[in-house]
């Protein structure tokens, strides 16, 4: 971890400790369910900076799914002479 990502973590941990009481950074960064449940939590009850700052831990901590462009069904005859003037 780096030392932004730690003082993020820092400061996330302190203000949301206000809403939910104790979290555990180290679990945070290493158990996705945690970090998962934790971040919802906050960004449910909390205020704006600490929304912000765990909508920015919640991209480092918690992976993504991709959808593989294969399974994505788009509609092309919709929109196929561009924008109506």
């Amino acid at each position: 971890m780096d030392n932004d990502t730690l003082r993020e973590v820092a400061r996330f941990t302190t203000l949301a400790r206000k809403i939910i009481g104790r979290i555990d950074p180290i679990r945070l960064s290493n158990d996705v369910e945690y970090a998962k449940e934790t971040f919802t939590k906050v960004q449910a009850e909390g205020d704006e900076e600490v929304i912000t700052l765990s909508i920015k831990l919640s991209g480092k901590f918690v992976p993504t799914v991709k959808q593989d462009e294969k399974s994505v069904k788009y509609e092309t005859d919709k929109y196929r002479y561009g924008a109506r003037s």
